[in-house]
């Protein structure tokens, strides 16, 4: 009898008792929530209680990114002398809200400010040479890059050969070499003997900065910038912009780009979903309204399903433009028109992605079932929605998936991974069969000769071969804990509240209960199973979304072993608490 869903691996993650004990008592919480945070990495009675506060003056001082004190001196000296600058942002939903925020703040500074953003499909990620001069030719005398810029050494060098300062923030891996400036912001550096020859080393991650977004990085910019104004004569009791204002953009940008809600990222996103709901940018209460979001609790799970893929839609299918007028403009005709736009581009961007998928799924069956690395590639696919499909190739297949589309007559690629293989790492060791890569451990760009490709899925299969062992390619589900659904209650789910926000690094809560007793069940609207879990008097309602394929086997088991979410269900006015089905399966006496 098949009843497990996933054919994944259940994994009871291991925590030192004593050392929850500790955490209980200290922090005056329950066994099930010390447990958690002593799994989310919680030790200590401050550790615990900065976790569970997540207030913005547990944010760390951002002068401690490398390259931040002389970019944030730079920064307030050009506000000071009221410099004209040009923010070189990218067409991702990370780089679109980043480029955004410093807009907005800079002009509300009194900066003349403005912004570029390069076009995805005529010229790709990142510096350009022809846009430098036309930023030089408009007067610019500081360029502010974010979300972008690490890599860009020939193309810095010519923007200060043009007589432009350049301040990079950046968030992804460095290269070997880097750009010859002196403002160079990117907390996974070194820099060392970087600045003046531009050869610095590749470092290991500079906690609690490494995971922050490239908005992530912006915010703290400005936060260093309002530090030094706020020390200046000529701002001495003036009103500078309120920071907090502006969460709403770190927040989207934060977790669109799917960094680890972690640390400072926790804090950024815990603050800005609050002023999502509150706030007052008129293109963002736009987005809201045709999104059907307005008025209602705003989570990551509706800012990265939601809100974030209609600021990226633009930017996948053509012209960022359209999302940067959206969040930076104080026209009410004008954002209307431009979230009915995004919202379209949306639908059209989810067409386009689902002809891809279906396609990249058949080729996979034909040629690359067998493979470790995932290399799909046809000419026609559209480069913007390649990411996003091979997102769903990793979770289709738990392998490492790169998609490539041809763009200029090369190929131009876009991949995914599963923990355990960097991508970053894997494209520099194939770095002979590329004209370039960027991006993360989890996500990379590149590019190469249309030619090159069988020889590059060679390459970063072999190097796969290496690094990857068999059980890497079993995608797993790791439970936080055994609960009985006797011990399910209403303070408990309190308790799980303060845990939020859920993200990638800060995952839902997921628990085990053997040998549930299974009680009435049924299916429930098209595709859905609900069932009770018997718990004494007091049942516990359970409900598996798109489900209903098991209702046979679970009227034949009658208990189950079964991995859950505890959430809370408002329905008419009442409140109930539901275990939300993440995998079930017979009753087994043991669990490894």
């Amino acid at each position: 009898m098949r009843l497990s869903l996933t054919e994944k691996e259940w994994l009871i993650q291991q925590a030192d008792e004593s050392a929850v004990s500790h955490l209980e008592q200290v922090l005056s919480v329950s066994p099930v929530l010390a447990r958690i945070l002593y799994l989310r990495g919680i030790r200590s009675q401050p550790e615990g209680e900065a976790f569970l506060n997540a207030g913005l003056s547990q944010l760390h001082n951002p002068l401690r990114i490398p390259g931040m004190p002389a970019a944030a001196d730079r920064l307030a000296l050009a506000i000071e002398k009221r410099e004209r600058i040009c923010v070189y942002g990218d067409y991702d939903v990370d780089g679109v809200t980043a480029t955004s925020l410093l807009v907005l703040v800079l002009g509300r500074l009194g900066v003349e400010v403005f912004p570029f953003l390069p076009n995805r499909m005529t010229q790709g990620y990142g510096l350009h040479s022809e846009a430098i001069r036309e930023i030089a030719a408009s007067g610019a005398e500081l360029l502010v890059t974010v979300d972008n810029g690490i890599s860009a050494v020939e193309e810095i060098a010519l923007a200060r050969s043009l007589g432009m300062d350049v301040i990079v923030t950046d968030h992804h891996e460095p290269p070997e070499a880097l750009p010859e400036t002196p403002f160079l912001v990117n907390p996974k550096i070194h820099l060392g003997n970087a600045l003046g020859n531009g050869a610095g080393t590749r470092a290991a991650q500079v906690e609690p900065f490494a995971a922050l977004a490239g908005v992530g990085i912006a915010f703290s910019l400005l936060v260093a910038v309002r530090a030094r104004l706020r020390e200046s004569v000529r701002w001495a009791g003036k009103k500078l912009p309120n920071l907090r204002e502006y969460l709403d953009l770190v927040a989207i940008g934060t977790v669109g780009d799917v960094v680890p809600l972690v640390s400072d990222n926790r804090i950024l996103v815990a603050h800005g979903l609050r002023e999502i709901e509150r706030t007052t940018n008129i293109g963002l209460r736009a987005l809201l309204r045709v999104s059907g979001l307005m008025g209602k609790p705003v989570t990551p799970g509706r800012v990265g399903f939601v809100l974030a893929p209609r600021i990226n839609a633009a930017g996948r299918l053509g012209d960022a433009e359209l999302a940067l007028r959206l969040l930076t403009s104080r026209d009410e005709r004008e954002v209307q028109q431009a979230a009915a736009l995004l919202n379209q581009e949306n639908l059209k961007r989810q067409e386009i992605e689902k002809e891809i998928a279906e396609a990249a799924s058949e080729q996979v069956g034909r040629e690359g079932a067998s493979e470790k690395v995932l290399v799909l590639a046809a000419r026609d696919w559209h480069p913007g929605v390649i990411g996003i499909v091979a997102s769903r190739m990793v979770g289709q297949f738990y392998r490492p998936a790169i998609l490539i589309a041809e763009r200029n007559g090369h190929g131009t690629g876009s991949g995914r991974s599963i923990p355990g293989f960097s991508l970053y790492d894997a494209l520099h060791a194939c770095r002979e069969s590329l004209q370039g890569f960027g991006g993360h451990r989890m996500a990379a760009g590149l590019t190469l000769a249309w030619d090159r490709i069988p020889a590059f899925r060679e390459s970063i299969n072999r190097y796969a071969q290496e690094v990857l062992e068999p059980g890497d390619l079993v995608p797993k589900i790791r439970a936080d804990g055994v609960l009985e659904p006797a011990s399910i209650s209403e303070p408990l789910l309190q308790e799980l509240e303060r845990l939020k926000p859920f993200g990638m690094g800060n995952p839902e809560p997921v628990f085990l209960s053997k040998g549930a007793a299974v009680c009435n069940p049924r299916i429930v609207g098209e595709s859905h199973l609900r069932f009770q879990l018997s718990a004494g008097s007091r049942p516990v309602t359970a409900i598996g979304f798109n489900m209903k394929d098991q209702y046979p086997c679970l009227q034949e088991c009658g208990s189950v072993d079964l991995l859950y979410h505890l959430r809370v269900n408002e329905y008419n006015g009442s409140r109930t608490i539901q275990a939300v089905v993440v995998d079930m399966r017979p009753a087994q006496p043991l669990l490894k």
